[in-house]
């Protein structure tokens, strides 16, 4: 019996002997790292862009009808729309075109500014008299589009003839308007 308990207590200090010398052996391993994080405006830059989707897609009216004659391009970039409104002869007549904006960027949402529109006499020196107005709707502005989502309504521009001209030659005007986007984080 007593050679049981002594391999018994034998077995338990050979135990508690491993069990020191492991723990004087054992180490610890550290990781360090570094991780950076920074915008990606060139993303964000290339798909804030006006939608060219089915039903979205920009359209111009003219005295308040659709047209069928003068539709509207979006550039390949889907950043620039050209348009072209039939001469205007009344004072009243007027060329409305409507679009519709896609955020398709996936890291940011798009919180959207005002449209502001520029006009001038293309080619000619004359002053550039006030025979038309035009006039931004701003329906979009101030509001946030999501990443991958296109605006729920569609803003528009409208030009209007408002004096009479009486001049001999067709007198047209190139029309430019903007409007900005800001990036913000995804919600």
């Amino acid at each position: 019996m007593r050679k049981n308990k002594t391999a018994k207590m034998g077995i338990v200090v050979a135990i508690l002997l491993l069990t020191v010398a492991f723990a004087l052996i054992s180490t610890n391993l550290t990781i360090n790292g570094t991780a950076s994080v920074q915008s990606n405006s060139n993303e964000f830059a290339q798909n804030v862009k006006f939608s060219t989707a089915t039903g979205k897609e920009p359209y111009l009216t003219v005295n308040g009808t659709k047209s069928d004659e003068n539709v509207p391009t979006v550039g390949a970039d889907g950043k620039t729309i050209t348009f072209t409104a039939p001469a205007f002869d009344t004072i009243g007549n007027n060329a409305e075109l409507h679009y519709w904006i896609v955020n398709e960027s996936t890291n940011y949402d798009a919180v959207l500014g005002s449209l502001s529109c520029t006009k001038q006499i293309e080619g000619g020196t004359t002053p550039a008299e006030e025979y038309i107005e035009v006039t931004a709707t701003n329906s979009l502005a101030n509001t946030t589009i999501a990443s991958g989502a296109t605006s729920s309504s569609d803003d528009s521009v409208k030009v209007q003839m408002i004096r009479s001209y009486t001049g001999e030659t067709t007198l047209s005007y190139k029309i430019t308007c903007t409007i900005s986007a800001t990036g913000t984080e995804k919600a």
